[in-house]
């Protein structure tokens, strides 16, 4: 069907394609442009309706575009007991870049990564919003021009009680207008810019032409990285710039390079000060059982509690290296951050017995977690030698739900 399919727009008879990577070879050969992906030539691509290819993971049947297909497959090949849980039985992969997406990641991922507004659109193209400025020539008539225009709103913040506290919101807006000399040649403007060496904590940059260089915290290296260093890559896609972040991810100094032409390098710094000043970290301090409770088995505990917090979590520390104490760095915007500390800052600790300490570390401690969104971690030893620490980590009504979900639990098994 032709809506799922790939479509060059630079040829008058618009041809399909299963593979982006088809499209990528069709751009290539036939109109001799290449990294289409990656720069301002996805203008040309016309995206298909669904963004994802569906494998089996129990005969390998692939590339089945929508759900209903595999679930059909399943049903057909293996049965319905395998149909009702496709999910678990088939892995899902971007047609686009060809990255492993989740189902409920599809949007997110899309979205971060391949954003519509930035390929064909069904229709005609449309023109780029901007604001129109008359200004007078020497004959007095008027010249219209457009002008990039930049707004700077402040957010309301909450109040003890999570209400909106009342505040008036202030807006800077910036017109940029391009002169114009006697040959009708757009005059260079100099330009007012908050720059990295303002907005950086160590404020350490050393510039060439085409090239910066800095020096970035820990904190500021998880903001512009982000998940699965999504932002950097975004960042790269967005501006056209190389961007590196040199560095183990647990160094508390790391080494940014931003390098291409000039005009690249101008757009790379205006987005990079963008992202640090609208987003922010936090360190928190977590002993070695809530890191490895945080962390979960192959990931899933922390990818579920980043999900639901909105933040990136960067535990400095593979599994086996984790010590007694160890640094948790936290970012993302203001309020997600804010939602993360009182998430961890908040723990409540209770003592159980060994028997029910051995519930709440399986299958049924699991599904409290997972239904209640909270973090349950062993703490070791309580006050009495036969009881355990547990500490529980979540909202306070999480944390309600959780002891709640704990003491039924262990009336029903009599524990």
């Amino acid at each position: 069907m032709a809506g799922d399919m790939f479509a060059c727009m630079a040829c008058p008879t618009s041809p399909t394609f299963l593979r982006f990577t088809e499209v990528e070879h069709h751009l290539e050969e036939v109109h001799g442009v290449r990294g289409v992906l990656w720069g301002p030539a996805t203008r040309a691509v016309l995206l298909p309706s669904t963004l994802t290819t569906h494998q089996c993971l129990l005969c390998e049947e692939g590339e089945l575009v929508e759900e209903e297909q595999m679930q059909e497959h399943m049903s057909t090949a293996h049965g319905m007991f395998f149909a009702r849980r496709w999910e678990e039985y088939s892995a899902s992969t971007c047609r686009v870049c060809g990255e492993g997406v989740a189902g409920a990641e599809e949007e997110q991922h899309t979205a971060l990564h391949h954003p519509r507004g930035s390929f064909a659109r069904g229709g005609k193209e449309q023109g780029k919003a901007g604001v129109k400025v008359e200004r007078k020539d020497e004959n007095t008539k008027f010249k219209t021009e457009k002008a990039k225009v930049k707004v700077l709103v402040k957010v309301k913040e909450n109040d003890k009680n999570g209400c909106i506290k009342t505040q008036e919101v202030k807006c800077k807006v910036q017109v940029e207008v391009k002169e114009r000399d006697e040959n009708d040649n757009i005059k260079p403007e100099k330009v007012d810019r908050t720059t990295l060496e303002e907005v950086t904590e160590l404020g350490l940059v050393t510039r060439r032409p085409g090239e910066i260089r800095v020096k970035l915290t820990r904190g500021e290296a998880d903001i512009l990285l982000g998940r699965d260093a999504r932002m950097v890559v975004d960042l790269k896609r967005k501006t056209g710039a190389t961007i590196y972040i040199k560095g183990d991810y647990d160094s508390n100094e790391r080494l940014m390079k931003i390098d291409g032409k000039e005009e690249l390098v101008v757009k790379a710094e205006e987005q990079i000060v963008q992202s640090l000043t609208s987003k922010t970290y936090i360190t928190i301090k977590l002993s070695k059982q809530e890191l490895l409770c945080l962390l979960g088995v192959g990931g899933k505990s922390i990818g579920r509690i980043q999900d639901d917090l909105g933040v990136y979590i960067n535990s400095g520390k593979r599994a086996k290296e984790i010590m007694e104490i160890n640094e948790v760095t936290i970012s993302g915007t203001p309020e997600a951050v804010a939602s993360a500390q009182e998430f961890f800052n908040t723990g409540k600790v209770i003592e159980v017995t060994e028997r029910q300490a051995r519930i709440l570390e399986g299958r049924g401690g699991r599904n409290i977690r997972d239904t209640t969104g909270t973090l349950i971690a062993n703490l070791g030893k309580g006050v009495n030698t036969k009881t355990l620490k547990f500490i529980i980590f979540g909202s306070e009504e999480a944390k309600e739900m959780a002891l709640k979900s704990m003491y039924a639990l262990f009336e029903q098994l009599d524990v």
